[in-house]
């Protein structure tokens, strides 16, 4: 019998072998023992060339690529707060003598929200904790379908506050709250109400861990408030120095430095930020008109307006922090009116969230 060229030679002697016992098989019986004998052989090769592959060094696993960007640095909580007299006596050494009247009212309180230790992260649940007990259930705040996220809070009665006149509920806590799944841009009419804060004046539980500490600032030197003075080349170099000092004496940051950006985290005083747009666009949306356009916007008096328009609390934001802004760190401000500040009402307030801004 004839028999057709096999791949190779060991699979021609075995196909030969195969059929010679097939042509000798005198029943069923041996046919069948023929073929299994045929299965077993071929079972014992695929394992053979199995474990040999198995042998075979396996390749390194992927080295996860480095973290870039920016990293977040901690902030400094204040050592003391200036007072407003140390401020005119700075003023008149730089130069600043027949401002002090507009320096006075430029000067404002801020409180810094710093981690407790530190082995705290900079960004961390710390600005929230401890938060059970804080807001029934049935009446947590919800926005297009989103409950609201509590990311901060601020304990109002706290002993770094009690030497110095902040235009605040004297006691209790304030809960800032905020969609931060869909973090809407706040430019635009329909988000209001994606940012909530609520007075809470006898909360209960344990009192927050945030450490909080007073600091006098001043504006940039580049804000509306400082550019309406019109200063002229002396004043400008003595204001920059002023507010350097002033800000040496409180062992705190200024936030005009170009390394990593710095976690601040504060209520009241001026937004670390570098448009000024803020104001504006919390005016326009206050009256009916989408912000999107703050920079370009025809109505020449909406700058005078917007100036009624104060920082509330300014929160930085990391990706990998207790909630981000939709999938982004960056950060998120609420903004009030001078009126609803002194009233204590809080019912319009206004958030701007800034994702990706580092």
């Amino acid at each position: 019998m004839r028999l057709p060229f096999g791949p190779t030679r060991g699979g021609w002697a075995r196909g030969y072998g195969t059929l010679r016992a097939m042509e000798g098989a005198s029943s069923r019986r041996g046919f069948l023992r023929a073929l299994i004998s045929e299965s077993a052989r071929t079972a014992q090769e695929a394992s053979r060339v199995l474990n040999n592959a198995q042998k075979q060094p396996r390749p390194p696993a992927p080295v996860p690529p480095e973290r870039t960007g920016p990293q977040l640095q901690r902030a400094r909580a204040a050592a003391r707060t200036v007072t407003f007299e140390e401020l005119e006596e700075l003023a008149v050494e730089h130069g600043l003598q027949e401002r002090l009247v507009e320096l006075r009212e430029l000067a404002r309180h801020s409180i810094r929200l710093t981690s407790p230790t530190l082995d705290d992260p900079a960004v961390g649940s710390w600005l929230v904790d401890p938060a059970a007990g804080l807001l029934d259930e049935d009446t947590w705040p919800i926005w297009s379908g989103e409950r609201l996220t509590l990311v901060a809070q601020l304990d109002l009665g706290d002993p770094a506050l009690r030497d110095v006149d902040l235009p605040l509920p004297p006691d209790g806590r304030l809960l800032f709250l905020f969609a931060a799944l869909q973090a809407p841009a706040g430019d635009m009419v329909d988000h209001e109400g994606a940012g909530r804060v609520l007075h809470v004046p006898a909360p209960f539980g344990p009192a927050p861990v945030a450490r909080l500490s007073v600091e006098l600032t001043l504006p940039r030197v580049w804000s509306a408030p400082v550019q309406r003075l019109a200063l002229d080349p002396i004043e400008h170099d003595g204001y920059l120095r002023l507010r350097r000092r002033v800000a040496s004496l409180q062992d705190v940051e200024l936030d005009d430095n170009f390394g990593d950006p710095i976690a601040y985290h504060r209520a009241l005083g001026y937004p670390n930020e570098t448009t000024g747009l803020m104001p504006t666009t919390c005016e326009l949306v206050s009256t009916g008109q989408d912000g999107g356009q703050a920079g370009t916007t025809a109505d020449d008096d909406v700058g005078a307006r917007a100036a009624r328009w104060r920082l509330l609390l300014q929160l930085t934001v990391a990706v990998d922090g207790p909630w981000n802004l939709g999938g982004e760190g960056g950060r998120l401000y609420f903004w009030i009116t001078e009126d609803d500040l002194r009233a204590h009402d809080f019912s319009r307030v206004r958030a701007i969230a800034q994702p990706g801004v580092f």
